[in-house]
């Protein structure tokens, strides 16, 4: 009986016509070494807040026939160390010959129906060069519609309360809607229900400035979620990655933008990013790419 209600339910999310308003992540989180990232695994849980699916990906090198035993030991410990965290998700471990061919098939298989990943989400990697293969794979993640976030680095370990939460803000369509979603879902959390959602922005001329503030109080009403908006002018003789990182030191989450290079620009990139995230806090880069991008404020 409970597999044919199952059946039912499933067939009807199916067939329902989406809706930007009524979206939620259901987050991939690909996570090798899961024991070591605990902090990511309980982040991409705080977005995903009970109203989508999370999914924890383990993925391994090599040939499936080679690694039967080390997939199902992996597997186990990966169940143990969900139960430990008190966090509901589903667990797998794929073994491929190539990570990123790989990851990208995993993606396309995950789910059923509607209940099929939205969002793809990676930690932080060790290496600069596995930094541009990510890269690769969010560019092409992007074209089968999938939303994708980075998380840098891991979170503060054990519970506590945070404070603030900092938005990069250059648009809706630049994945400002995404950013802005995601930081309300995590105030919906316990944890971070105390904490000031900052919109900011940098302008490089004063004139401008009473316009974009504007602009900005305008959608955060519009939105009815609590935040504050935060114009800034760019000081003479500062780079705004400089005024990013002092304006952010002490932000608990920030929120930034990320937009995948074109094919063969990707360790420039990735370059940049480090540059960028060393010196700040816990940051998650968020590109959309989803059906409803831009549209989900």
């Amino acid at each position: 009986m409970w597999g044919s209600l199952s059946r039912f339910a499933l067939c009807r999310l199916t067939q329902q016509v989406g809706d930007p308003r009524n979206w939620r992540p259901n987050i991939l989180l690909f996570a090798d070494q899961l024991e070591k990232r605990t902090g990511q695994l309980r982040m991409a849980a705080w977005f995903n807040q009970n109203r989508g699916i999370l999914t924890v990906c383990d993925v391994i090198a090599g040939s499936p026939a080679e690694n039967a035993e080390v997939v199902s030991n992996r597997s186990e410990e990966m169940a143990g160390i969900l139960r430990r965290e008190g966090i509901v998700a589903f667990s797998e471990v794929d073994v491929m010959e190539d990570f990123e061919s790989g990851v990208l098939n995993i993606v396309q298989a995950n789910g059923i129906g509607a209940m099929r990943a939205n969002t793809v989400a990676f930690g932080w990697p060790s290496r600069a060069e596995k930094l541009q293969s990510l890269l690769k794979i969010i560019r092409q993640l992007a074209g089968i519609g999938k939303a994708s976030l980075i998380i840098h680095p891991t979170p503060p370990e054990g519970p506590r309360r945070f404070d603030r939460i900092d938005i990069w803000w250059r648009g809706k369509y630049n994945n400002g809607d995404l950013m802005l979603l995601l930081a309300y879902l995590l105030s919906v959390n316990p944890l971070w229900r105390e904490a000031q959602i900052n919109l900011r922005t940098i302008v490089t001329k004063d004139m401008t400035r009473p316009d974009i503030e504007q602009s900005l109080t305008a959608l955060i009403e519009a939105v009815r979620i609590k935040a504050r908006q935060d114009v800034i002018v760019l000081e003479e003789g500062k780079s705004v990655v400089e005024t990013m990182q002092e304006t952010s030191a002490e932000a608990d989450v920030v929120f930034l933008g990320l937009m995948p290079p074109e094919a063969g620009a990707e360790e420039e990139y990735a370059n940049r990013l480090i540059e960028i995230l060393e010196p700040l806090p816990t940051a998650v880069l968020v590109h959309n790419s989803g059906p409803f991008k831009g549209q989900l404020l």
